[in-house]
């Protein structure tokens, strides 16, 4: 059994647990943006004409979304990561994660910083975006049938250790 908050002395050391407030934060903000961004219209003209265009106001909300999200997985990462170096798991993980992986000899064991990482950690998981999203772009060329067998195949690679 994992100690509460991952902490190596739980009671003493907070372990873990900053990044429950950081993944708190980061919903209230996606919970904040996830309202219509219509709801700010304004008439003018002597009420004949609505000059907003809330295409671009729709974009940035739905950008800093994605963010959001990067920014809770990121969390998540983090925790994961501290759980596997804490107990020195073997954890088997698919090629595609490599650049979530190689982050695991900046988890701190103790007390530490937890930022830095997750900013790193942002970064990789947008890294593993794009190689997606360019697999993607490579793959709708081909017919669904192949797209699926493609894709079954990269769930299939053998792990990393």
């Amino acid at each position: 059994p994992f100690p509460p908050f991952l902490a190596r002395q739980p009671g003493l050391e907070s372990g873990a647990m900053l990044i429950h407030y950081y993944s708190a934060s980061v919903l209230a903000d996606a919970v904040l943006r996830q309202m219509p961004v219509s709801i700010a219209d304004s008439v003018v003209s002597g009420k004949q004409e609505d000059v907003n265009s809330h295409a671009p106001a729709a974009l940035r909300q739905t950008l800093q979304l994605i963010q959001d999200g990067q920014r809770a997985l990121a969390a998540e990462w983090t925790v994961l990561l501290r759980a596997i170096r804490m107990h020195n798991l073997s954890v088997r993980l698919p090629k595609l994660l490599e650049p979530i992986r190689s982050l695991l000899p900046e988890v701190p064991t103790g007390e530490g910083t937890w930022s830095p990482l997750i900013q790193k950690l942002i970064q990789a998981i947008d890294s593993v975006h794009n190689q997606l999203w360019r697999e993607w772009q490579t793959l709708t060329a081909h017919q669904p049938e192949q797209i699926l067998q493609s894709l079954a195949q990269k769930i299939s690679e053998p792990p990393l250790v």
